[in-house]
C-alpha cells in the first residue's frame, strides 16, 4: 500500500473545541447539541490538562 505524499491536516485542540462549539450553536435538535457541547467540554479538559503539564514542565527547569 502505498501512501500519499498529500499532508494530513491535524487540528489542534483548541480548533477542535472550537469547531464543535460552533457545530452545537448551529444544530436545532437538543440532544445533538449537548453531544456536541459534551465533546466539546472534554477537548476543554484535555487543554488544561495540557497546560498543566507545560506550567509543571517549565516550573521544573526554571529553578
Amino acid at each position: 500500500m502505498a501512501f500519499s505524499s498529500k499532508a494530513i491536516s491535524v487540528m489542534t485542540l483548541e480548533e477542535q473545541y472550537v469547531t464543535l462549539m460552533e457545530a452545537a450553536g448551529r444544530i436545532s435538535d437538543e440532544w445533538c447539541r449537548e453531544k456536541f457541547i459534551e465533546e466539546a467540554d472534554n477537548v476543554l479538559l484535555q487543554i488544561n490538562a495540557q497546560v498543566l503539564k507545560n506550567k509543571r514542565e517549565v516550573d521544573s527547569i526554571a529553578f
